[in-house]
């Protein structure tokens, strides 16, 4: 998937509620907001997507998430262009970090950047473009030091994800992890009611506990991340979602069944 960086100038428009947003995500609620991305059109939803502050004091980096909505067009977000019958395409974005500049700064990547950030960067011209994968890989790791701990709660929307290392880089990757869980249930949601992808059950949480159960279900790797050779790309493809009792099937015994062949009843459940 791509990287995109999305632009924001606050002596253009003032963020009020930024952190606000910010501890709320702290919290696990989920963030999500609309972006300029000017006349850019082909962004893919699980696009990585990078938010830097430009203009005015304190530059750099300020928040991360991923595209859950592909680009549409709208009036401007600037009043005076939007009544002048201006339109600009826009991105939802699902974010997973957004820093409190009461504590943290942030990430000014112009001293501390390596070649293919920096060249990557200083030739950007608006919101909404691509990065190269060199350059991409560089500014992860760049965030990942400069993020707090805490602030990578992880609430997005992602396509892919780097697992089953056996070192720290499963530790600096643990929000992307997290986030392609998510990414899985909304991929799920898209299509209907989350059910059970387990062939015979279907089981339906938010059907039979009401609101209670909307959005809750597991998420299954089809291929064991302990049978992985070393750290591995890891799709939403490679992923079921599963009801609790039969992903404990799928295990039972420390194996991993094919979710194909588990249930053996002919009498399927209705709920």
């Amino acid at each position: 998937m791509a990287t995109i960086i999305l632009m924001w100038n606050p002596n253009a428009w003032a963020w009020r509620d930024l952190q606000a947003k910010s501890e709320a995500l702290r919290q696990g609620e989920p963030c999500e907001e609309r972006w300029s991305v000017g006349r850019s059109k082909n962004i893919p939803i699980g696009s990585r997507a990078f938010l830097q502050r430009v203009g005015g004091e304190s530059p750099g980096f300020v928040a991360s998430g991923w595209v859950s909505e592909a680009p549409q067009p709208a009036p401007h977000w600037d009043a005076a262009r939007a009544a002048a019958g201006e339109r600009t395409n826009f991105v939802h974005v699902t974010l997973e970090v957004l820093l409190d500049p009461r504590s943290t700064p942030p990430l000014d990547w112009r001293s501390v950047s390596g070649v293919s950030l920096k060249h990557a960067l200083q030739r950007l011209q608006g919101s909404g473009k691509s990065i190269s994968e060199a350059a991409s890989i560089e500014l992860e790791d760049l965030w990942a030091k400069h993020t707090p701990r805490d602030e990578a709660i992880g609430s997005a929307t992602v396509g892919s994800a780097r697992e089953g290392a056996l070192s720290w880089r499963l530790v600096k990757h643990r929000s992307r992890e997290r986030s392609l869980r998510k990414a899985k249930l909304c991929a799920a949601m898209q299509h209907g009611p989350l059910r059970c992808e387990v062939p015979g059950c279907g089981f339906d949480f938010a059907r039979t506990y009401g609101d209670v159960g909307e959005g809750f279900a597991h998420v299954h790797h089809l291929r064991p991340l302990a049978s992985l050779d070393g750290e591995q790309s890891v799709s939403l493809d490679d992923l079921a979602v599963i009801c609790p009792n039969c992903h404990a099937m799928v295990h039972r015994g420390g194996v991993c069944r094919d979710i194909s062949t588990l249930v053996v009843s002919s009498v399927r459940a209705e709920f």
